[in-house]
């Protein structure tokens, strides 16, 4: 089930482009309810904002698949891996520039942000091994103090210090450089 949410921003362009483009008498709530119910998904948010500030918002499933809860607009949910393409970008940027190499030890970069070394695997990580998720990093999504913390502060806007700071005490999910997918880059 994983591999399918690695296609869901495809999927997702796709299946809203038809709307756009007139190919379809869809709405885009039901689009969202179908793409939900076809990936098995516990529910998702979806925005639309025009140029001149108008803005649509569809919501689908569960905030809390277990409870039964709906998800509804005030539910807070993580930004997933949109990101990690525009810090990408950003990086190739750097490297053509030559102010990054990609075999070059991560933390050398960031020697300043000594809170960095509470993570575990980071003197090991190059700035290839965060763009290949080969880091051993864990998800500190799957901490669960986390989740409590944002129950508590739901409109606490979230710095990557605070995100990080709840993987300080989780263990490496494998060795740097060896194979596995962990979707949280560090950006510093």
């Amino acid at each position: 089930m994983k591999k399918q949410y690695l296609f869901l921003p495809l999927f997702l362009i796709l299946i809203f482009s038809f709307c756009f483009d007139g190919f379809s008498q869809c709405t885009y709530q039901h689009k969202l309810d179908s793409i939900v119910q076809l990936l098995d998904m516990p529910g998702a948010k979806f925005s639309i904002i025009y140029q001149d500030g108008r803005r649509e918002n569809y919501v689908t499933g569960y905030s809390d698949s277990i409870r039964k809860e709906r998800m509804n607009l005030q539910h807070v949910m993580f930004s997933g891996s949109i990101g990690k393409t525009y810090a990408a970008a950003v990086l190739y940027q750097l490297v053509e520039e030559g102010k990054v190499d990609l075999k070059e030890k991560f933390f050398n970069y960031c020697q300043g942000e000594c809170w960095l070394s509470k993570l575990p695997n980071i003197g090991d990580i190059t700035v290839e091994m965060l763009l290949q998720h080969t880091s051993g990093l864990p998800r500190y999504i799957e901490n669960e103090q986390l989740w409590i913390e944002i129950k508590n502060n739901p409109d606490k806007v979230w710095t990557y210090k605070d995100r990080l700071q709840y993987a300080f005490d989780m263990e490496a999910v494998h060795k740097a450089g060896e194979a596995g997918l962990i979707p949280t880059p560090i950006i510093c």
